[in-house]
């Protein structure tokens, strides 16, 4: 079977996109964001994703150059100020 490039465009054929990883994925959504989103937006950026929420945040403790804020958001941080 061959496809034309009009098919694509119809959307004839469905086109795969490359899952980010649980990283990526949080890096892109907080960037997204303006650089602090809650743990809603991350949520639904890994289920369209792929990824599981389960244990979500543990998960994102361990995410590098993101901190959780003292009011819950989490956001992209180089030094960590907010950890705990």
């Amino acid at each position: 079977m061959s496809f034309t490039f009009g098919d694509i465009v119809k959307g004839a054929i469905p086109v795969i996109k490359a899952q980010m990883s649980f990283d990526e994925c949080v890096l892109s959504t907080l960037k997204k964001e303006g650089g602090a989103a809650g743990l809603g937006a991350i949520k639904a950026a890994l289920k369209e994703q792929g990824h599981s929420t389960q244990g979500l945040e543990e998960k994102m403790k361990k995410v590098p150059k993101v901190s959780r804020h003292k009011h819950g958001d989490y956001v992209l941080s180089d030094i960590g100020m907010y950890k705990k």
